[in-house]
């Protein structure tokens, strides 16, 4: 597939070749469109999240959200960190 780069981009190409972190376009591209699949994973894991947390309202399974939830929560993440546990990917930025 052969395309046809904005002056723009192709600047900002030849910048980030001149820093020294690749050697050439493609790796620059490549880098790019690695990105660009990270970002759609996530997009997918979320919107899949999302789809069960609607589907658990729709049932009315739901938890009233107050501060000693919260707290509780935090306790919880603040105990698993101590262990060593990582929290889960749906829940990471």
């Amino acid at each position: 597939m052969a395309h046809q780069l904005s002056s723009r981009h192709e600047d900002l190409i030849e910048r980030i070749i001149e820093i020294g972190d690749y050697a050439d376009a493609d790796q620059v591209i490549g880098e790019a469109l690695r990105h660009l699949e990270e970002r759609e994973q996530r997009s997918t894991r979320l919107r899949a999240a999302i789809a069960v947390g609607d589907a658990a309202i729709a049932r009315g399974d739901v938890v009233d959200w107050t501060p000693t939830l919260h707290a509780e929560i935090l306790r919880e993440a603040k105990e698993a960190a101590k262990a060593g546990k990582k929290p889960k990917a749906d829940v990471c930025p």
